[in-house]
């Protein structure tokens, strides 16, 4: 969420005439779908430079907005140079990645939102000492394997107020919706995350995004030969498909 608020906030702070122009990027992944997507919805052109070894689907996923792409051999090229470049030929303007005043604003909206388990296991009790207000904010994590566990933190005074339920974490669908359940009864927030999870826990738990307020289901893009597919990523959205069951299948171009 962080990647496309920044990339928003750059966007819509160019100028108009410049914007016209289009923007240009370089990423490996993650900024370039932030920035193709913000584009899309501007409506102005988008050039990313992305690594020819990028994963496919980040790839894919960054060419769906319709953002031009061009490839670069990360041990021999530099893809600033290469960004600088088409900007200085096209007139577009460039948007770095993180080091700039509009794209660290943009991104830093979702500074207030909710902060991750900040302490380790062993000190769960002392979230409890935390004023409410904090304590509200805070997206349980290594703390919460199972109902029980999310029983125990939810009791008052209840040591955050966000659930952050990975079904790696917590054995299955089963368990995470009991989870999602105790979450809801005593009026707490759930986040469905994930690990280095493949497509086939992303579609699984993407069942369950309707009954959650927060998703990170995305892990699967980090994936260079990701050996399932299901669940798609669309303008940020995470999207089962039609299929039966869960809606996975095996990729045929993997081993």
């Amino acid at each position: 969420a962080f990647k496309i608020r920044g990339a928003a906030n750059f966007l819509f702070s160019i100028p108009a005439a410049d914007r016209a122009r289009g923007v240009v990027a370089y990423s490996s992944g993650n900024h370039a779908q932030a920035v193709a997507i913000a584009a899309r919805l501007a409506g102005v052109p988008a050039t990313l430079v992305m690594p020819s070894d990028a994963p496919r689907s980040k790839l894919e996923a960054t060419l769906a907005q319709g953002a031009r792409v061009i490839t670069y051999d990360r041990m021999r090229e530099s893809r600033e140079q290469i960004g600088r470049r088409i900007a200085a030929e096209s007139g577009a303007t460039l948007v770095p990645p993180f080091d700039h005043p509009w794209i660290i604003a943009g991104q830093g909206t979702c500074a207030l939102e909710f902060l991750e388990q900040p302490m380790p296991v062993a000190e769960t009790a002392a979230l409890r000492g935390l004023p409410e207000e904090v304590r509200e904010r805070i997206a349980a994590d290594e703390s919460l394997l199972s109902e029980g566990d999310a029983l125990a933190l939810a009791a008052p005074p209840r040591a955050c107020g966000i659930f952050n339920v990975k079904l790696m974490k917590c054995g299955g669908l089963t368990e995470a919706l009991r989870m999602v359940h105790t979450a809801r009864a005593c009026g707490l927030q759930v986040m469905l995350g994930c690990y280095s999870d493949s497509s086939l826990a992303i579609t699984a738990a993407a069942h369950l995004s309707p009954l959650v307020d927060h998703l990170d289901l995305d892990s699967h893009l980090n994936l260079l030969d990701d050996p399932f597919a299901g669940a798609e990523l669309a303008d940020g959205r995470v999207l089962p498909n039609e299929l039966p069951g869960l809606g996975v299948r095996r990729r045929e171009d993997t081993a």
